[in-house]
């Protein structure tokens, strides 16, 4: 989906914690990555690009964590396995176009002003999540960060609110549609 989450900020320090729990949670709701229950890639050639997705994120040095390591899949039905991807540059394929599949690259960070720095150097996103409780911090990215929609403590659930307008700003589109 085209608001998807592209990439995390994370404190530094809290990745590690963050990842087994990912794990578990894989764990608990997909036992089997192979049923009914979790969905695959509807072409080949998606599915190709997701690979070659990862394999470039590992060429060019970064950590790719299978989040089902214990799990085998047929690729002949076209299913991936979530992954998070750390140590990730400007340079992959990973951060360099939309992913639109089950992977998460995560970038640390030690300082707000490093998250909103980053974010304002590059195209505007179509959608920005900060997590946080803090209000200060909420409103500062708010203010600082141009995008066409944003949501606090939530991800994409904005597309299916009709009575709020969706859209975008610079590369991710101008202008928007339904809502006022």
């Amino acid at each position: 989906m085209c608001v998807n989450v592209d990439y995390l900020f994370m404190p530094d320090g809290s990745i590690d914690a963050f990842v087994a729990h990912a794990k578990r949670l894989v764990a608990e709701h997909y036992p089997d990555l192979n049923g009914p229950d979790y969905t695959a890639m509807i072409v080949q050639p998606a599915f190709d690009r997701l690979v070659a997705t990862l394999e470039d994120g590992k060429a060019r040095g970064a950590t790719v964590i299978n989040l089902a390591p214990d799990q085998q899949l047929d690729a002949r039905h076209r299913k991936l396995a979530p992954h998070i991807v750390l140590g990730v540059s400007d340079e992959m394929t990973i951060m360099k176009e939309e992913i639109f599949g089950p992977f998460l690259p995560i970038k640390p960070h030690r300082q707000a002003e490093e998250v909103i720095a980053y974010v304002n150097g590059h195209d505007r996103p179509l959608a920005f999540y900060p997590f946080t409780n803090d209000k200060r911090l909420v409103q500062r990215s708010i203010t600082d960060i141009l995008s066409g929609s944003v949501g606090v403590n939530e991800a994409i659930v904005q597309v299916g609110q009709h009575n709020l307008p969706f859209g975008g700003v610079g590369a991710s589109g101008m202008g928007h549609y339904h809502g006022y």
